[in-house]
């Protein structure tokens, strides 16, 4: 069939047509929209990511020297020597990895989530180590992705999250006396992005809904065109009988048929009488 045979079935049945396409169109709006009194409300909502990285160091740029000096004791004659606490000494590096792995636990702690403004769940944030390109398998660097309704949220979520962390590490430091040219320091080497769209209300279901609609008044109006079709064919195969057996009935013969009631109209047709044989 034909894309002509098509939109002629289709216009044939144009009042089918029309109520598909209005049906299609309502449930593609119902399906993304709810209907209120106010208006279209739109379902689901969406959600936007703001990502930062944030870099476990301490005081005294260590990734900036090559060889970390060692603190000498303040005396060499005591067997236990006593050290400076206020001498800035420097850890081993990859111990900053390791802190940044457990980092990534503690900043979805409820102490952490308690110190953020609006109490975010756990699930808005995600923050992992910063794999390596090659040597240790991480960096002392965390990625920080938070997701938020809005584009604003989710950057001053991720912001609130940097600063709470700092927070706690800040007080636990107090807590146990720990000096600050040996506390960990949170340095926010990139800054919060601003927030991006991740995912919106989905338009999935609407775009579902419509070609089903659609799919299925094309398929009604062939079907109501096969109907019509095999009704029409008994029709004609009922005259062709009534012809064969007694002549065209009324208002149901050929086109031919017609014509020659038109032209007998008003007159009484009896078809001719044989002609009589002569007797011999």
């Amino acid at each position: 069939m034909n894309l002509a045979r098509h939109a002629a079935v289709l216009w044939r049945f144009r009042r089918v047509t029309v109520a598909g396409l209005l049906l299609g169109i309502f449930f593609a709006v119902y399906a993304s929209y709810n209907i209120t009194t106010s208006g279209l409300v739109k379902r689901g909502q969406p959600t936007y990511m703001s990502r930062s990285q944030l870099l476990i160091t301490q005081p005294g740029c260590p990734e900036c020297r090559s060889v970390l000096p060692v603190t000498p004791p303040l005396s060499s004659t005591d067997s236990q020597p006593k050290v400076d606490p206020n001498q800035l000494e420097f850890a081993d590096p990859a111990r900053f990895n390791t802190l940044a792995d457990l980092y990534t636990k503690l900043i979805v702690s409820d102490e952490v989530l308690a110190r953020i403004p609006g109490h975010p769940s756990a699930a808005q944030i995600v923050a992992s180590p910063l794999p390596a390109v090659s040597g240790a398998p991480i960096l002392p660097i965390i990625q920080l992705d938070t997701f938020a309704p809005s584009a604003e949220g989710a950057r001053r979520l991720n912001a609130d999250t940097g600063a709470a962390l700092r927070d706690l590490i800040a007080r636990d430091s107090r807590r146990n006396g720990v000096s600050e040219t040996k506390a960990v320091q949170i340095e926010t080497i990139n800054a919060p992005s601003p927030g991006a769209l991740t995912a919106g209300a989905s338009y999935t279901a609407s775009i579902l809904a419509l070609l089903l609609v659609l799919v299925g008044t094309v398929a009604v109006t062939h079907l109501l065109e096969n109907l019509r079709n095999r009704r029409r064919n008994s029709e004609d195969e009922g005259e062709v009988d009534t012809w064969t057996v007694g002549g065209p009935p009324n208002g149901h013969g050929t086109d031919d048929d017609l014509d020659l009631e038109v032209a007998f109209a008003g007159t009484q047709w009896d078809p001719p009488n044989e002609p009589k044989r002569r007797a011999k």
